[in-house]
């Protein structure tokens, strides 16, 4: 098959070397991407006109195996012709995979950090987030692209402090049958099978231990029962909430008001709303394990570096 010049802005009339992709051809500049790329430089030099080697329209030529969009993609971004967009979920996706693979370090770590935005490293992230993971919506489409794509794409890249809340997230909005159907690598799926078992035991335990410690409170024994059964409540009316026990605490914790405070003692609905946050906190440590991916947040980050 003929190799046909990109229509796009990437076939430079003054670059100096040209990739071909699924064969189509982008002419560039070498010094551009060796400086974002070192790999890069040795396949340049390999690259080298000597009698034989392979060229288009007289400059050397380097074949790549990635997808003619992706390139396009991430040399879009290299030469600033588009900003790199996380909300542009199919170009992001893109970018990073080629990132990685080529070891452009500062812009996959650009990438990585927009990634944050959507799959929280911290608590106080999830909390504030300004978007949820399974609410990703790419331009022109009236649905939203698949978390599981961009849990794939960490996984990938082994992004692996991405991924202990994501996995959490997507356990919990997805139906058991539907596990299976995610799409996500095999060992991924496991993890999210194995991770199943402990997740819905959280909530219920926590409702017990509380209902423990406040039959222990002689100021308010009576009155801790009616709030145990108010959480119960809150429990079946949320249906799901098992599956979220992160969010199912911070719901009470918003709706205190209603559910203890109007029958416990000052001391004792401090006790509630400070033990609420203590579950949240302890299950947020403990995501690493539970998912299989390591035994702490700081294991995780001390990979990343």
């Amino acid at each position: 098959m003929p190799v046909a010049t990109s229509n796009s802005k990437l076939y430079h009339r003054d670059g100096s070397i040209v990739l071909v992709a699924e064969e189509i051809a982008f002419k560039v500049h070498q010094s551009v991407l060796a400086n974002h790329s070192e790999p890069f430089n040795d396949i340049f030099a390999a690259a080298s006109p000597i009698q034989g080697s392979e060229t288009f329209k007289g400059v050397p030529v380097v074949r790549i195996l990635d997808k003619a969009g992706d390139l396009e993609e991430f040399l879009s971004v290299i030469y600033s012709y588009k900003p790199l967009d996380i909300l542009c979920y199919g170009s992001f996706e893109s970018v990073l995979r080629i990132a990685d693979r080529y070891m452009a370090n500062e812009l996959r770590e650009k990438c990585l950090k927009q990634l944050e935005r959507l799959l929280p490293v911290t608590l106080e992230q999830y909390d504030t987030a300004w978007d949820r993971l399974n609410s990703v919506h790419a331009p022109g489409q009236d649905t939203p692209a698949s978390a599981t794509k961009l849990i794939a794409v960490a996984h990938e890249v082994n992004a692996f402090w991405l991924l202990p809340q994501a996995l959490n997230t997507l356990l919990g909005e997805g139906e058991e049958s539907n596990i299976k159907d995610l799409g996500l690598p095999q060992d991924l799926l496991l993890k999210l099978y194995c991770a199943r078992g402990l997740i819905v035991l959280e909530i219920p335990q926590y409702i017990n231990n509380l209902l423990t410690e406040g039959r222990s409170k002689p100021c308010c024994r009576g009155p801790w029962r009616r709030v145990y059964q108010n959480v119960c409540v809150v429990k079946m009316e949320r249906g799901t909430s098992v599956r979220f026990p992160l969010d199912f605490a911070q719901h009470l914790i918003r709706s205190s008001d209603s559910i203890a405070k109007d029958y416990l003692c000052k001391a004792c609905f401090e006790h509630f709303i400070t033990e609420n946050k203590r579950f949240r906190e302890d299950l947020w440590s403990r995501l690493p394990e539970i998912f299989g991916l390591a035994s702490s947040w700081e294991e995780l980050e001390k990979a990343r570096s």
